[in-house]
């Protein structure tokens, strides 16, 4: 098989494990335009290199990225106390979430966050939950929940996301306890987490009216969704199509990632079986007319992606979301694509603001039928 074909997801896979969410607006570096893409490039890496190489021998290791990223996690100020901790929507430990209620006489808006991290068990956590948005959506009166689902060491491709449309159903079973609008329910993520959140806004619903289990008969589709530095597909034939120019890895003993992203014998990855589920894991296969508004936002920079592009800017980069868009627009689907040259003052705070403003156009203008979802729970 073609090498680069194995190459550009396995360097996809090992910096989604390592990363538990995508650059942000303070993290990106100045847009391309004024100088060379190639002095561009060095800006980007050298940057990289100062946060992360701290051994200084040039070099970005996994364990220097973790190192750095659980720092950062030690540092944030801790979060404030859920109203509903550790509540299972499942029977798998990692089927939990956390739920706060926004203060309001009358049901609310909710939003789910999904965490990023790959995939992958060591990385993301339904904790990292950014503390500004959760403010920020409370301030504005809408309920926030974050949820854990299954990873790669128990369950693969794509299982995740059947995993978050429980969470989503199990949420709207029990509205009427929590005190939430099952009709205005969105998603939220990062890198993966954000992966997940367009898998829900894209995929047709899992409301299944036969099950015996009442958490199956609910809706799973969304009001809109709202992401940060997601990918639209983790099939790596659109990958490689997607950074043709780039030539990463040579050496195939990675092919075990690959393998155990989907479930598949390394003589499988160019199987049908390997297609249909690299097709079904793919939140761009599965747009159609109808589907629900969603806001991207990708903080690093749209430049050109070459050989010297490092991970952590092309694994996040603004040219996923430019075959969704092409995609949204055949059918005349809202999809806002922000980039972080469009906050030209920068922060993190006008990306949040910009994005509840967004939830709350969308919650404001809801008008489904009384049937959908279904709420038959307590």
């Amino acid at each position: 098989m073609p090498r680069s074909f194995v190459a550009i997801f396995c360097v996809l896979f090992f910096i989604w494990c390592i990363l538990d969410e995508p650059l942000s607006a303070q993290d990106s570096t100045p847009q391309p335009g004024r100088e060379e893409p190639s002095r561009q490039n060095d800006k980007d890496r050298n940057r990289l290199l100062k946060k992360y190489d701290k051994d200084g021998d040039g070099k970005i290791s996994s364990a220097e990225i973790q190192a750095v990223r659980r720092e950062r996690r030690r540092s944030r100020p801790p979060l404030p106390p859920a109203n509903f901790a550790d509540v299972s929507y499942g029977k798998h430990p990692h089927q939990k979430l956390d739920l706060w209620l926004a203060k309001s006489s009358k049901p609310t808006p909710l939003v789910v966050h999904f965490h990023g991290g790959g995939f992958a068990g060591h990385s993301g956590s339904r904790h990292s939950l950014n503390r500004e948005l959760l403010a920020a959506c409370l301030k504005a009166g809408i309920s926030v929940a974050t949820a854990d689902y299954r990873v790669t060491e128990d369950a693969t491709l794509p299982i995740p996301m059947h995993d978050a449309a429980r969470s989503i159903q199990f949420l709207r079973y029990h509205a009427k306890k929590y005190k939430l609008d099952p009709r205005k329910v969105a998603a939220h993520g990062g890198s993966g987490g954000g992966g997940i959140s367009l898998w829900l806004a894209y995929h047709d619903d899992l409301a299944d009216s036969a099950s015996d289990d009442p958490i199956k008969r609910q809706s799973s589709r969304l009001t809109c969704a709202v992401v940060r530095g997601a990918q639209t597909s983790y099939d790596p034939r659109f990958i490689d199509k997607l950074f043709s120019k780039r030539d990463l890895w040579s050496d195939t003993e990675n092919l075990g990632r690959l393998s155990r992203f989907y479930g598949l014998a390394k003589d499988e990855i160019k199987t049908e079986r390997a297609y249909k589920l690299y097709e079904e894991a793919a939140p761009i296969t599965h747009v159609s007319v109808g589907d629900p508004p969603v806001y991207m936002f990708y903080g690093v920079p749209d430049g050109p992606v070459t050989e010297d592009t490092p991970q952590g800017i092309w694994v996040h980069h603004p040219r996923f979301a430019e075959p969704l868009k092409q995609k949204a627009e055949s059918l005349k689907l809202e999809l806002v694509v922000k980039l972080a040259k469009d906050y030209p003052k920068g922060g993190s705070k006008v990306v949040t603001a910009d994005m509840i403003a967004f939830l709350k156009r969308h919650f404001d203008a809801v008008d489904l039928p009384t049937t959908m979802p279904r709420t038959e729970g307590n």
